[in-house]
């Protein structure tokens, strides 16, 4: 046989190779792409604020601003450090504080890892007004508390008691169905361990949502007055 002849059966076969990888490619892609976005829905990479609350024993705690819809319905609480921790502390002492962290994924948080990020730091919540008063570092230290939102009804209230030390606890409200409130508050907890302090308290719904009838409601259930209380994310 010719020459020409094993070279034009050589550059079918090239032809052939370079149809086939084409169509593998074009057939892949679109697999790749799906499996890329399922992947991608599984995190929760956004802004996410916190909410700072300080026991003079305990330190400095976070807690995550929870919302009822997606990436933020969880209700996550963190000891945390500070850079310009004086300056912190000193905002603490004239009113709330809130910090709005760069972009992370709540996973880190839910999971719960140690890590840094660089955060504002603002007198007041950040998006209603608040002042921004500091750039700097914050650190999420150790877990307290992690539990996802939901909207499940309930004729009482519920909150978590999450142990922060031997006789302290933090004593968050279960956000339930609206209308709802979040609300934050350090409890004693004189001869107990930490171990048997991990429960959940169960109280009478307060008649209305309201920041005064609330406060008077915990103190029916022998919980003292909050250091953050919200409602309006949680109302119908």
């Amino acid at each position: 046989m010719t020459v020409n002849y094993y070279r034009q059966k050589l550059s079918a076969m090239m032809f052939a190779l370079l149809i086939l990888a084409t169509f593998t490619c074009l057939m892949g892609t679109p697999l790749l792409a799906h499996a890329q976005a399922e992947h991608g829905d599984h995190a929760l990479i956004g802004s996410h604020g916190m909410v700072l609350i300080y026991d003079q024993q305990e330190g400095i705690f976070a807690s995550h601003l929870p919302l009822y819809r997606s990436p933020h319905n969880y209700q996550i609480i963190y000891k945390v450090e500070v850079s310009e921790h004086k300056m912190i502390r000193e905002l603490l002492t004239a009113g709330m504080v809130t910090v709005l962290p760069t972009n992370f994924d709540l996973n880190k948080l839910i999971s719960g890892e140690a890590f840094s990020v660089e955060a504002q730091f603002f007198q007041g919540h950040f998006e209603r007004g608040g002042e921004v008063k500091n750039t700097g570092k914050i650190s999420f230290t150790k877990p307290v508390l992690v539990k996802k939102v939901t909207k499940e009804h309930s004729q009482a209230a519920s909150f978590y008691t999450a142990a922060i030390s031997k006789t302290k606890a933090i004593v968050a409200h279960k956000i339930q169905h609206p209308p709802s409130f979040d609300a934050l508050a350090f409890m004693a907890l004189p001869g107990k361990a930490a171990a048997e302090t991990n429960d959940v308290i169960v109280c009478d719904n307060p008649k209305a949502f309201d920041a005064d009838i609330i406060s008077k409601q915990l103190e029916l259930c022998g919980i003292p007055a909050p250091v953050y209380l919200e409602t309006r994310d949680f109302e119908l």
